[in-house]
């Protein structure tokens, strides 16, 4: 019998038929063949988006494994990301999912937005790069609660440290940043609460997503004229 890992190097190795490919991006969000994965809600019947959840990131981490096992495991991987945001501990999955893979340079390419969670994802990447018309969006999210109070208090002190370590992550991308430059992490992660707390609903333009740390490049600028490039 053909082994689960002789499997696997046969498919990061042999090349696919169009029909296959087609099968495998509508299917499974993957192209093994140019090592592109799209990153984006479960489809569903109904109108709105499921956003980021514990499909999206099993599927994901599958589908990373299998671009990072093999001959070619270290050959670059580009991220089509196309979600809202969503669950902040399936994000923070993805996100370590993503920082996990120290030995293959990953590009996220945010599609429409990069909100909420999707703006944590897109931290991980190694290249994070705007469409032309894509917006960036950070907030403090969400809660709900229903359960004894004991258990409230504790889910109201986790959230404490839930978003510490979202500072944490914005801070470490925009530490050296033009916006930020010459301000230590401390004042940087000072500034950003305040401004959470005050706008709550922090929008940015692309460019300006950029300057404050948060991005590389649009889709465009020199260097990143076209999937190709920015693919390798």
């Amino acid at each position: 019998k053909t082994s689960y890992r002789r499997l696997l190097g046969k498919m990061n190795s042999a090349k696919k038929t169009t029909s296959e490919l087609i099968h495998d991006v509508h299917n499974f969000s993957l192209n093994v063949d140019t090592r592109e994965i799209f990153l984006n809600s479960h489809i569903a019947d109904c109108e709105e988006e499921a956003g980021v959840d514990w499909r999206m990131a099993t599927k994901f981490n599958k589908n990373i494994r299998l671009l990072t096992y093999g001959s070619r495991a270290n050959q670059p991987i580009l991220i089509h990301m196309h979600t809202v945001g969503g669950n902040w501990e399936d994000g923070l999955a993805i996100y370590d999912i993503i920082k996990s893979c120290t030995n293959t340079h990953i590009t996220i390419l945010a599609y429409a937005h990069a909100r909420s969670m999707s703006s944590i994802i897109f931290q991980a990447a190694d290249t994070r790069i705007f469409m032309p018309n894509a917006i960036w969006l950070m907030h403090m999210g969400d809660m709900g609660f229903d359960g004894q109070a004991q258990s409230f208090e504790a889910e109201a002190e986790w959230a404490k440290k839930d978003h510490a370590r979202m500072l944490d992550i914005y801070v470490e991308s925009a530490y050296g940043s033009v916006a930020y430059k010459g301000k230590s992490r401390k004042q940087i992660k000072n500034f950003i609460d305040r401004g959470l707390r005050l706008k709550q609903e922090w929008y940015m333009s692309a460019r300006d997503a950029i300057e404050h740390g948060y991005a590389d490049a649009v889709f465009g600028d020199t260097g990143y004229e076209d999937m190709e490039t920015i693919k390798n």
